[in-house]
């Protein structure tokens, strides 16, 4: 790349007679003055920007996003010192998680992977033993009129399917409630 050959980046105000002929990347036809910035073998752009005297002082370039936007492409980049401490940052985030993980650095992501399928899992397994006891719980009001019943720590959800279930089985209506006399109940 241009940076790692350290090339001599060559800044210029061409003459008028000079500015047709000089070839440079523009949008848009401009008056002249032009100042002219080239990269021998790589770019050449109109630009009153500031430069660097070589390629090579740009130093490290990390490109984050490029997605297109209206007629062109919008990029999320940084270089140089500003770079490095990006990556530094997110490489301590991945050294936190690859320890979470007890995994390499470098399969953090695999291993994040296979954590959400096993919590999936998990999750699955437990709906499923939270209906046989909600089954068994709705089996002690079989018959029963009214049923009131309180529990510590039900979701919403759960609670509401709970109290179907005890309905289904009681001969009256059936409410659940879930919290503590601390915390309230919903």
């Amino acid at each position: 790349s241009a940076v790692w050959q350290n090339l001599t980046v060559k800044c210029w105000y061409p003459s008028e007679e000079e500015l047709p002929n000089v070839f440079y990347r523009t949008k848009r036809a401009l008056p002249w003055p032009v100042r002219i910035v080239q990269i021998p073998g790589f770019d050449s752009c109109a630009c009153c920007g500031t430069h660097v005297q070589r390629t090579g002082e740009i130093g490290l370039i990390r490109l984050f996003s490029a997605v297109k936007f209206r007629n062109g492409t919008r990029m999320e980049m940084a270089c140089g010192k500003i770079a490095l401490e990006i990556l530094n940052r997110a490489y301590e985030q991945n050294r936190l998680v690859s320890q979470a993980f007890s995994a390499k650095p470098e399969e953090t992501g695999i291993a994040a992977q296979r954590m959400n399928e096993a919590l999936a899992a998990e999750k699955f397994r437990s709906a499923n033993l939270q209906k046989q006891i909600f089954a068994y719980i709705a089996e002690s009001y079989v018959n029963q009129d009214n049923v009131l019943y309180f529990a510590d720590d039900l979701l919403p959800g759960a609670a509401r399917e709970l109290a179907d279930r005890i309905a289904q089985k009681c001969s009256g209506t059936a409410a659940v409630f879930s919290g503590t006399d601390e915390s309230g109940y919903t």
